[in-house]
C-alpha cells in the first residue's frame, strides 16, 4: 500500500509596477490541501483516490448598469477604498472548490515490461465547481462557468527500460 498527504498554504501579492499597489492575481488560490493515495488490491489491481480542497481564485467585481435601451453593461469596480487605501482589483474570490478523483490500475506483463490499463474518474462525485462568471447584457445577471464535469479517462502506463 502507498499513501500521501499533502497539504499546502499559499499567499501571492502582485503589483503592476515596483512600488505601485498591491492586488491579488489570478495565481492566488490561498489554500490548496489534497490527500493522495493508492492501495494495492490482489496481484495485479491497484485503487487510487485523490481529494482537493482549493481556495477560490480572486477576480475583479463588476458595477452592473442598465443601458436604458434595451440591455446592461458592466465595468470593473477598482474605484479605491479612502479608508485602507487598497484597491478593488481582484477582492472578491470565486467560490472554493472540492474534487475527488478515482483511478483502477491493472498491470500485466508484455514483452517483459510491466504494462497497466488505467481507468479514472477525474471529479467523481460530478461537483459543478464554479471556475468563472458570465455576464449576460440580456438580464444584467452573472451566472457561474463551472469547471469540466465528471470525466471518464483510460490510458495506458508502461514501465521504462533502465539505462
Amino acid at each position: 500500500s502507498r499513501v500521501a498527504l499533502v497539504a499546502a498554504l499559499s499567499r501571492a501579492v502582485a503589483r503592476s509596477e515596483p512600488g505601485g499597489a498591491a492586488y491579488r492575481d489570478d495565481f492566488d488560490y490561498r489554500h490548496v490541501v489534497a490527500f493522495t493515495g493508492s492501495r494495492d488490491v490482489g496481484r495485479a489491481w491497484t485503487l487510487g483516490a485523490k481529494w482537493q480542497f482549493v481556495g477560490g481564485r480572486p477576480y475583479t467585481a463588476h458595477v452592473v448598469r442598465d443601458t436604458l435601451v434595451g440591455g446592461f453593461e458592466v465595468t470593473p469596480n477598482v474605484a479605491s477604498n479612502v479608508v485602507s487605501n487598497v484597491s478593488g482589483r481582484n477582492e472578491e474570490r470565486y467560490p472554493s472548490y472540492r474534487r475527488l478523483d478515482l483511478r483502477v490500475t491493472r498491470r500485466v506483463r508484455w514483452r517483459g515490461r510491466e504494462v497497466g490499463l488505467v481507468v479514472e474518474a477525474r471529479n467523481a462525485l460530478n461537483r459543478a465547481n464554479v471556475r468563472s462568471w458570465h455576464f449576460d447584457s440580456a438580464t444584467g445577471a452573472f451566472e457561474p462557468v463551472h469547471q469540466f464535469p465528471r470525466l471518464i479517462l483510460v490510458g495506458l502506463t508502461a514501465a521504462l527500460p533502465r539505462l
